[in-house]
């Protein structure tokens, strides 16, 4: 049996960051017009949510995936960049309440 190509792992591994992003956002966002959560914070959900021994996003991948996918998955979500805070800020959506 041959190797898997890298080029074919790295799709591999991408298509599991986004099922996972997927999942994440499906549990933990919800629409909430008016409303605004900066990606820090989303972020920090996000490594409080996944699973221990699943690999870790960084920053900026977690980023870069996370705007790409959510503005596809929730109507209305805008994503800009507030320079008052220093971050940026996704509007139109709130986090769920996280259950004990």
């Amino acid at each position: 049996m041959s190797p898997i190509p890298p080029a074919r792992l790295a799709r591999l591994k991408a298509a599991r960051e986004i099922n996972s992003l997927h999942k994440f956002i499906q549990e933990c966002l919800e629409p909430e017009p008016g409303n605004s959560v900066t990606l820090g914070r989303i972020y920090l959900r996000y490594l409080q949510w996944r699973e221990p021994e699943a690999e870790q996003l960084g920053t900026r991948s977690f980023a870069h995936r996370f705007t790409r996918l959510i503005v596809r998955l929730v109507p209305g979500v805008e994503i800009y960049r507030d320079s008052d805070l220093q971050a940026n800020v996704v509007w139109n959506v709130r986090l769920k309440e996280t259950r004990p």
